[in-house]
């Protein structure tokens, strides 16, 4: 579901698609996510992937 916003958002206005996060604990199971991630366990918005650390 989380992509299926994010290109429904991005038809509509890019910027704001940005702005989409995935808040579960799960969130890093998500393919499109962990591509957002910068590589260091902190996603776009400069918060602690706590659940994702190490992976």
């Amino acid at each position: 579901m989380f992509t299926q916003v994010r290109s429904w958002l991005g038809e509509i206005d890019s910027p704001l698609a940005d702005q989409v996060a995935l808040l579960h604990g799960k969130r890093i199971f998500n393919k499109e996510w962990r591509a957002l991630l910068d590589g260091d366990g902190a996603d776009t918005f400069e918060a602690d992937d706590c659940y994702g650390s190490g992976w």
